[in-house]
């Protein structure tokens, strides 16, 4: 006999449905049952599951985020195969089943332990889960940390354009000297009034001297708000706060993707333009890549595969279905600007397509990263070197 289970999960309780086949090939089910998300829940729900009549039994669950994790490593403990279902699926199994507009913790359970039995009559259910690591929740920390960044430096731009217009403008970055500066002397009025003594310690590790930043201080246009001054040293604060936790979690990321996909990071380091920061966030986010079967698997996993559209006689591709992580896609736009510049081969995929085919130039980078992804997928599986094209060399 096989059994299927369906978790509806959530953040404090989860839903489990049960659908059994008898030796005679008839289905059973019983009533959903939602239970506690804690030690005492848990043993509850494995009690209820012992009382059903003992046979091999597959699990599903959807994806739900940072709480999957959690059940995912207890179900794993258990003797059965457990598979997840994306979000996305979860809800087209949903609407397949009922044309009304609900939506229930028993429903969607219910919904997961039938379409288990029906993929298991059908000879595909899916693959099992492996366990998310969780250095991808480092790498979207590290994403979130930069972008907070980059709002604090627009809006400390902002700020300092109040009190300090002419340097802002003439200042591309900020480095730690100058920002240690304007955490003294916040105004144009301010630095105007330092004395050579006051400037000198800051002066000495950026390109002003103190007599030039404060001849553009006694003729700036900037005001004087005491409330700015305030603001801006905040900003400053939190700006330092910033990095150093970014440069952290950095630190962290690299060491841990380091330990866990030795040959991985060896091989794509090798790639010309490859630096360590976009290998470490490439790994986290997918993995060594053995989870893939195929490299088309890889790119649907990423969003880069087309959609497609077909009826009858008509056959079309549509847009980049854009499913999976956004983040991982917006690394891999930048990996391919990095192989375009460092590498012969891709360069020469890039030109071709945005000269010699006239296509834009996201696209053409869209098809980098996918030529990208192909090549990572056979030099980490098949333990490959990369080998790049000679200069000279016209074939792609």
């Amino acid at each position: 006999m096989i059994g299927f289970v369906g978790l509806d999960i959530g953040k404090d309780a989860f839903t489990a449905a049960f659908l059994w086949v008898d030796p005679q090939g008839q289905t059973h089910t019983r009533k959903p049952q939602t239970f506690s998300a804690d030690r005492a829940g848990w043993q509850a729900f494995l009690a209820c599951w012992r009382t059903l009549p003992p046979q091999t039994w597959h699990v599903g669950l959807e994806s739900s985020g940072p709480y999957t994790r959690l059940y995912l490593h207890h179900l794993q403990a258990l003797p059965h195969p457990v598979s997840l279902i994306s979000p996305l699926q979860a809800s087209h199994l949903r609407r397949s089943r009922s044309l009304r507009k609900t939506k229930t913790d028993r429903i969607d359970a219910e919904t997961l332990a039938a379409w288990l039995f029906s993929a298991w009559q059908e000879e595909r259910l899916p693959r099992q889960a492996r366990t998310s690591p969780s250095l991808r929740d480092l790498a979207t920390l590290y994403d979130q940390l930069t972008q907070e960044m980059t709002r604090v430096q627009n809006r400390f731009r902002q700020v300092l354009h109040l009190l300090f217009p002419e340097l802002e403008r003439r200042q591309r970055r900020f480095p730690k000297a100058l920002r240690r500066l304007l955490q003294t002397f916040p105004s144009a009025r301010q630095i105007a009034q330092a004395s050579d003594e006051d400037l000198a310690p800051f002066c000495r590790r950026i390109s002003w001297t103190p007599d030039k930043l404060r001849a553009l201080a006694a003729t700036s246009w900037g005001v004087y708000d005491e409330a700015a001054v305030i603001h801006l040293r905040q900003l400053l604060a939190l700006w330092d706060e910033l990095e150093t936790r970014r440069q952290q979690v950095w630190l962290d990321l690299r060491q841990q993707v380091r330990q866990r996909y030795p040959d991985a990071w060896k091989r794509l380091r090798a790639i010309p333009g490859l630096g360590e920061r976009l290998t470490a966030l490439f790994l986290a986010l997918t993995g060594d890549l053995s989870a893939f079967p195929s490299p088309k698997a890889l790119v649907a996993f990423a969003g880069l595969d087309p959609s497609v559209y077909q009826s009858a006689t008509f056959h079309a591709h549509g847009r980049l279905s854009k499913r999976g992580s956004p983040l991982l896609r917006h690394i891999l736009f930048l990996i391919a600007q990095a192989l375009v510049r460092y590498t012969h081969r891709f360069r020469q995929t890039f030109l071709h397509h945005r000269h010699q085919q006239g296509r834009a130039y996201r696209e053409a980078m869209v098809i980098v990263a996918r030529k990208a992804l192909t090549i990572f997928h056979m030099l980490i599986l098949r333990q490959r070197d990369f080998v790049d094209l000679a200069p000279q060399t016209s074939g792609l």
